[in-house]
Formats: C-alpha cells, sequence, structure tokens
C-alpha cells in the first residue's frame, strides 16, 4: 500500500494546524482520539488502527503526540515505520 499521498496530506494538515493553533496535539482519551479539544470521528475502517494506539500509546504511560514543530512526511513515515513494526512483529521499538 502507498502511504506517500496520506503522509503527505497529514504533514499539510499538521502544518496549516500549527500555523493557526501552534502546539498540535494528538491525543487518546479512553480508546477515542482527539485533536487538541476536538474529537475525531473513527469509521469504521480505522477502528483497528485507533484500538493499536491506544493501547500502545497505555502501554508506554503516554496520553497523545504533540507535534511542535510538525514533523516532515519522511520523519512522519519512519516513525510509523517503527510502530508499524511494533504491531505487526511483535517487536516495541520504544522499549
Amino acid at each position: 500500500m502507498d502511504v506517500a499521498e496520506p503522509l503527505d496530506d497529514f504533514e499539510h494538515v499538521l502544518r496549516t494546524l500549527f500555523g493557526r493553533l501552534g502546539e498540535v496535539r494528538l491525543l487518546v482519551v479512553e480508546g477515542q482520539p482527539y485533536l487538541g479539544d476536538l474529537r475525531i470521528r473513527v469509521d469504521t475502517s480505522t477502528t483497528t488502527a485507533v484500538t493499536f494506539l491506544a493501547h500502545w500509546l497505555d502501554h508506554h504511560g503516554l496520553g497523545g503526540w504533540s507535534f511542535n514543530p510538525p514533523p516532515s512526511s519522511d520523519a512522519l513515515r519512519a516513525f510509523l515505520a517503527l510502530v508499524a513494526r511494533a504491531r505487526f512483529k511483535g517487536d516495541d521499538p520504544v522499549e
């Protein structure tokens, strides 16, 4: 699956939000994702990913991420590759 376009879009969104809001916070509270104080709607196609992210963050004692300034799409790709490796191989690059 090619993730270049979604990551480029995500980088653009983060940079736009950062320009308007300053720090951008992505949080997961009781299994629900939030962007700052706004709850993000999750459809059935992303429920598994959000559930994994919530468990992974909780495992590390984290509530979310703050982007200040936003990372590049290449940095996001590298970070998410590490998270995906933890999901699919059972390795956890953070530990």
